[in-house]
């Protein structure tokens, strides 16, 4: 009997080693196809934090800080990505991965939604994977960016940004923090990437935030809020997250520099000579290389690196940091009347550069130059668009105010602003300096420091 059940038993084990193998081999192929659509995805990421394409968003063409043909070489990294993104969906179809294609084709085509009028369903039609963000889309990112603003005092219509926060992003300063549903955080991660690639930073930031409770986020997440915080000058967080994020980007060599650039802010010169040294011969090559590899020089050896930097601003006329660290370097050797000539010139090519009108302070006090301060101070209290402004813009002008001892002035005219309900941070109305709390006019304040 046992002999005629054997055959039986063989053809049942062989039928479970076949369907097992069957199974390996779909699991295997669906590993493969994930590991390869993982791979298109962070293919996209490397495309969007390209420094052509990062440094190049919609609202820094609405702003002018950059130019139309800058804006249109990033479009074409942004299609990259899409592309990549595409490619990814059509190898594993994820909701994550659908949400962050459906952001990134939204950003792709907003010149193209700057002059209409979309409604929610034709988003909801063309977005679906964006359905729980649409209110925010629509009353935070088209809108409001989209919409001109007209200026009182030049009539120049200029667009106008207004960030709306996320529901839950203000309850992250309580504790215990709220749990957050799985949906919660897709919106936080969709919703930060929407305001990364539309360069609304303040809105990148908030979002993302919220996602540093679970952990284990994306290290495109970090890299990107690394340049929010770079940019912004609170350095330490920039070095923290780009540190521990920058070795998944190792083609990215212009992060490294970015690295480098954050030592020789904090003063840093051997750890930014260190990351310079062991960069590529290529990249060493660059003019950013040679930059800053002179300003960490100028740190420790300053008269070794002026020579250098003056070569290399004959090379590259274009490149403002080259003069900026020359008249930081006029500036330590008290020198205060070149390094206010070498600024006064940088102010006329970008004249809404909050760094360069803060040194530029700096040295008019160094001086005794009350009224080269007071313009400073003056654009500081009536500079408009202040949604524009991110954090370390703002914090700058609260700082130049502060040097002249008009901080305390400042922010009692920032609370009455406020209470109006303006995000405008930094366009104080002349009509607030008066009468307020004893503290006078700014006319008052400068005759005070004038000696009138």
């Amino acid at each position: 009997v046992s002999f005629k059940i054997f055959p039986l038993f063989l053809l049942g084990a062989v039928l479970v080693l076949g369907a097992f193998q069957a199974w390996r081999y779909r699991e295997d192929a669906r590993l493969r196809r994930a590991r390869r659509a993982e791979a298109l995805r962070h293919e996209a990421h490397m495309q969007l934090l390209e420094p052509a394409v990062r440094k190049a968003t919609w609202l820094d063409l609405l702003r002018k800080k950059i130019d139309r043909p800058a804006f249109e070489r990033a479009q074409e990294g942004r299609r990259r990505a899409l592309a990549a993104y595409t490619q990814a969906l059509g190898l594993e179809d994820r909701p994550g991965l659908r949400a962050e294609r459906a952001a990134l084709d939204l950003v792709l085509h907003l010149p193209a939604f700057s002059g209409r009028k979309l409604g929610r369903r034709e988003l909801e039609a063309r977005y679906p994977e964006l359905a729980p963000l649409h209110p925010l889309v629509l009353g935070s990112l088209l809108k409001p960016v989209l919409f001109p603003f007209r200026s009182s005092r030049d009539g120049d219509p200029l667009p106008r940004f207004m960030p709306v926060r996320l529901r839950f992003a203000s309850e992250v300063r309580a504790w215990p923090p709220p749990p957050l549903s799985a949906q919660d955080l897709r919106d936080a991660r969709v919703w930060g990437l929407l305001g990364f690639l539309a360069g609304a930073r303040q809105i990148c930031e908030d979002a993302w935030r919220v996602l540093d409770q679970k952990g284990g986020e994306l290290p495109f997440l970090d890299v990107a809020l690394a340049q929010i915080y770079k940019d912004d000058g609170r350095l330490a967080r920039a070095l923290q997250r780009l540190q521990g994020a920058i070795s998944s980007f190792p083609q990215l060599e212009d992060l490294q520099l970015d690295l480098a650039e954050i030592a020789i802010e904090l003063s840093d010169d051997q750890k930014a000579l260190q990351v310079l040294h062991g960069l590529s011969p290529r990249t060493r090559g660059s003019h950013r290389w040679r930059t800053l590899r002179a300003r960490a020089l100028a740190i420790a050896q300053p008269s070794q690196a002026r020579p250098l930097l003056e070569a290399l601003g004959r090379e590259v006329p274009s490149d403002s940091s080259v003069p900026f660290a020359l008249a930081r370097l006029d500036f330590r050797r008290g020198a205060y009347k070149e390094a206010v000539a070498g600024l006064r010139g940088l102010l006329r090519s970008d004249p809404h550069n909050t760094a360069y009108r803060l040194a530029l302070a700096r040295a008019a006090l160094r001086l005794g130059d009350a009224r080269l301060y007071l313009e400073q101070a003056r654009y500081a209290v009536r500079v408009r668009y202040g949604a524009f402004r991110s954090r370390g813009e703002i914090r700058d002008l609260l700082d130049l105010l502060q040097l002249g001892g008009l901080r305390r002035v400042y922010a009692r005219a920032v609370r009455e602003r406020n209470q109006f309900g303006s995000p405008d941070l930094t366009g104080v109305s002349e009509a607030f300096w008066k009468d307020r709390g004893g503290f006078g006019s700014l006319e008052e304040v400068e005759n005070s420091l004038l000696g009138k």
